[in-house]
């Protein structure tokens, strides 16, 4: 499903990579993007609540010990 939507919504001169991976969400993105060098990590994060009030609890992390760029699509 992920190979379908990249290649439904990412033109063909952009290069992407679709990586799956299991346990703990923040982690594994956080993991998977150091080996792989990334250049930048597409998350989606969901309307906050009170607890979490700018973004979901994931999606702050990965923000913020990621080393590459992050873009926060809300959605």
């Amino acid at each position: 499903m992920m190979d379908a939507f990249v290649d439904e919504n990412i033109p063909e001169d952009i290069k992407a990579d679709v990586h799956l991976c299991r346990g703990s969400i923040y982690t594994g993105i956080l993991e998977t993007a150091s080996k792989v060098g990334a250049d930048l990590i597409i998350i989606g994060s969901h309307r906050p609540t009170m607890g979490n009030f700018l973004l979901g609890p994931n999606a702050s992390r990965v923000v913020r010990h990621a080393e590459s760029s992050v873009l926060v699509v809300r959605g």
